[in-house]
């Protein structure tokens, strides 16, 4: 019996090109994003927040399949802060890069 060796250009995953061009402005809203959800969260709850998680999901958010108004999210009121970060970590696919049906009322038009 034969076994088929996968190389990288046979697979899917190997061969799609992920991109991260952020703007070094957009890189410190995501990153005072992240500040300002993490301390929501810690201040009204028990759970403890990855801060670096956060920022780099909000980052591959941003770079990905929805690009934010990051300025205006960063201003929201904490509640709906609170609730866009949210649906946003628990959305996103981390092996594939993508955020599937996440949408924003923060979304970049």
């Amino acid at each position: 019996m034969t076994q088929k060796i996968i190389t990288p250009a046979d697979d899917a995953f190997y061969q799609r090109t992920i991109t991260f061009a952020i703007t070094a402005q957009d890189m410190m809203l995501a990153r005072d994003i992240a500040s300002r959800y993490k301390h929501l969260v810690e201040t009204n709850s028990p759970i403890r927040v990855d801060h670096q998680q956060t920022f780099m999901d909000i980052v591959v958010c941003h770079c990905g399949s929805c690009p934010l108004d990051l300025d205006a999210l960063y201003r929201a009121p904490a509640q709906e802060l609170y609730n866009d970060v949210f649906a946003l970590t628990q959305a996103i696919d981390r092996q594939t890069c993508t955020v599937p049906g996440f949408t924003s009322k923060f979304k970049r038009v």
